[in-house]
C-alpha cells in the first residue's frame, strides 16, 4: 500500500497548518467551558488570550487572509438566523418593543459621542465609534441562548433588540464612513468612490503562502482614478 498521502517528516509549518490547530484548540476550550456548565464563548476567549502571544511573536494577517473566506460564512449564518428571528409584525402590534431598541440605540451612541468629544476626538471620528458602540454582537448572544437553551418571550425579545441595534448600527456607520471620506478630501467623488491598486504579479519564489499572488506596487487616490464629475459634461450634473 503506498504511503505518500501521508505527511512528510518532519512537518512543515504553514498557515492552513496553523488555522486548524487554533480552530481545534477554540472547539476543546468551548467544550470544556460547556463541561464547567459555562457558555462555550468563555472558554473560546481563555484560548484567544492563550494564544495571544503567539500572534505578537508572528504575523496572523496571511492566516486571516486565506481563513477570510470561513469568517465570512460565519457572519453571514450568524445574521440570517438573527434576521429570521426579527419578528416586524409583532414590533408593529408591541410599537415598546422598537421603541425600547431605538432609545437604547440612541443613549448608547449619545453617551459615547458625548465621551468622545469631551477627549477631543473629532466629530466624525467620534460618531463612528459611537455607531459602532450601538450594536451589540449577535454571535455572543445566539451563542449563549444555544448554550443555555433559553427560550420564551425574554428571549425572543432580547433577539429582537440585538437585531434592531445592530441594523441602525451598521445603516449609522455607512453613512459615517461616507462622511469621514468627505471630510478628508472635500470631493464628493472620493466620498463614494474607493482607491485604484496597481498590482504585480509576484514570482513563484516570492509566495509565501496560499493566495499570496501580488505586490501592490502603487496605490491611487479615487480623484486621480476617476474623473471628476465637473469634467464629465453632463449637463445634470452642469445643471
Amino acid at each position: 500500500m503506498s504511503s505518500t498521502f501521508l505527511p512528510s517528516l518532519p512537518l512543515t509549518f504553514s498557515y492552513p497548518l496553523l488555522f486548524a490547530v487554533l480552530l481545534v484548540a477554540g472547539m476543546l476550550g468551548g467544550e470544556m467551558a460547556r463541561s464547567a456548565r459555562l457558555p462555550r464563548i468563555v472558554g473560546y476567549v481563555i484560548v484567544g488570550m492563550v494564544f495571544a502571544p503567539l500572534g505578537d511573536a508572528m504575523s496572523f494577517e496571511p492566516l486571516i487572509d486565506a481563513g477570510r473566506i470561513f469568517v465570512d460564512l460565519a457572519l453571514g449564518l450568524v445574521l440570517f438566523d438573527l434576521g429570521r428571528r426579527m419578528d416586524l409584525q409583532w414590533m408593529k402590534r408591541e410599537w415598546t418593543l422598537a421603541a425600547t431598541g431605538l432609545a437604547e440605540s440612541l443613549l448608547a451612541f449619545g453617551a459615547v459621542f458625548a465621551t468622545l468629544l469631551w477627549f477631543d476626538v473629532s466629530a466624525v471620528k467620534a460618531g463612528i465609534a459611537a455607531a459602532i458602540a450601538m450594536a451589540t454582537s449577535p454571535a455572543v448572544v445566539l451563542l449563549v441562548v444555544q448554550d443555555t437553551r433559553a427560550e420564551g418571550q425574554v428571549t425572543e425579545r432580547a433577539l429582537n433588540l440585538v437585531a434592531l441595534n445592530s441594523l441602525l448600527a451598521s445603516i449609522v456607520t455607512t453613512i459615517l464612513l461616507a462622511s469621514a471620506h468627505l471630510e478628508a478630501k472635500m470631493d464628493v467623488e472620493v466620498a463614494l468612490l474607493h482607491p485604484a491598486y496597481l498590482f504585480e504579479v509576484k514570482k513563484p519564489e516570492e509566495s509565501k503562502y496560499k493566495f499570496d499572488f501580488y505586490h501592490i506596487r502603487a496605490t491611487i487616490p479615487a480623484d486621480q482614478a476617476f474623473r471628476p464629475l465637473k469634467d464629465g459634461n453632463c449637463p445634470l450634473v452642469k445643471g
